[in-house]
């Protein structure tokens, strides 16, 4: 396992996330969906179950935990991205 450093900057998260989305949707034989920051993750582009994996793996890059004290609202990639981001 080696040791990298996680990830900071919003736009990295951001592209970290779209990249996801898609593998995701690849996964599940959906078709090819345009993600971008303004997307929505509550509108059933992912469910919930894939959501909770990709909070997960955020963890892991950031070694950060937003929501540690309770449930922060968030909507679109961007939002989610903040929440990690320094």
């Amino acid at each position: 396992m080696t040791n990298q450093e996680p990830m900071n900057s919003h736009q990295e998260l951001v592209a970290f996330i779209i990249l996801r989305l898609q593998q995701l949707a690849n996964d599940k034989g959906l078709p090819a969906s345009e993600f971008s920051e303004t997307s929505s993750l509550l509108n059933g582009s992912i469910d919930s179950l894939d959501l909770a994996a990709l909070v997960v793996e955020l963890q892991q890059k950031t070694n950060r935990d937003p929501f540690k004290q309770g449930l922060v609202a968030f909507d679109s990639v961007s939002e989610l991205a903040e929440l990690y981001a320094t």
